[in-house]
């Protein structure tokens, strides 16, 4: 019965000691990588607070859209027409996965409409709106150099112009979209000076300071605007639905993270 008892004992100390023991055993590499060790809270808490900030620039598709745009242009078609874009970036790091983005863009938006006259008849037009985009705050989340986020964005529009034909035919770009004093709506609508909307997109961030991001950017806040709609004794009288929608491709450099 002891011969039982101490064999037992045995088991029981070798099922007790045997995974600590085991323990030495894992590569140093393991540890490093591991959430839980020292090294990797250790490199958790070196990126929370840092700060990177860069310059980027890039390609833009742009189009509008809306239930109101046979009543600003000849019919509802329009077409998906190029811009450009230049910028700053900022990246604040919370955590190696949880940033906040903070960008700022100049950026040619518009879009390929039709109009029509009574000398051309229907013919392809293009509204180009040049923007000062600001992205003041996206959540951004992702695991090593990718970050996914999305936000709000708002606009100030800088200038604007639609080609149109005079009366010989000719193509010319007519600028009183942008509105001018004193304008009173009888003929042409003009341009809201503002524009809001939400962006999300996909970046990829090397450790070289390079980064690559996609874009998408759709506008909640009507476009055009119409105030003098009940003066003119228009059947228009509620707002204009026309709003932007647009994909932007940058690429960029940024320096650094600074704490």
């Amino acid at each position: 019965m002891r011969l039982f008892s101490n064999f037992f004992l045995h088991v029981a100390w070798a099922i007790l000691f045997l995974p600590l023991a085991a323990l030495p055993q894992r590569s140093t590499k393991s540890d490093k990588d591991s959430l839980y060790s020292d090294e990797g809270w250790k490199n958790m808490a070196d990126q929370k607070g840092q700060v990177f900030w860069g310059v980027m620039a890039g390609y833009n598709l742009n189009n509008i859209y809306g239930k109101d745009m046979g009543y600003i242009f000849s019919n509802s078609k329009t077409s998906w027409i190029s811009g450009f874009h230049i910028g700053m970036h900022v990246e604040t790091r919370l955590n190696p996965y949880l940033s906040l983005f903070h960008e700022a863009t100049y950026s040619r938006r518009g879009a390929g409409v039709t109009l029509a006259d009574s000398v051309s008849g229907t013919y392809a037009s293009r509204l180009r709106a040049d923007y000062v985009d600001v992205y003041p705050l996206s959540v951004a989340v992702g695991i090593k150099g990718f970050r996914l986020y999305a936000g709000p964005y708002v606009g100030a529009l800088c200038s604007a112009s639609l080609s149109e034909r005079d009366s010989s035919g000719h193509t010319y770009m007519n600028k009183t979209l942008f509105g001018t004093p004193g304008d009173f709506e009888k003929g042409r609508k003009y341009l809201q000076k503002l524009d809001f909307g939400i962006h999300a997109g996909l970046g990829y961030f090397s450790k070289w300071g390079l980064f690559a991001q996609l874009r998408y950017m759709r506008g909640f806040w009507d476009i055009f605007q119409y105030a003098n709609s009940y003066t003119l004794e228009d059947s228009k009288t509620d707002k204009i639905h026309i709003f932007h929608h647009n994909l932007l491709f940058s690429i960029g450099y940024r320096l650094g993270a600074r704490k």
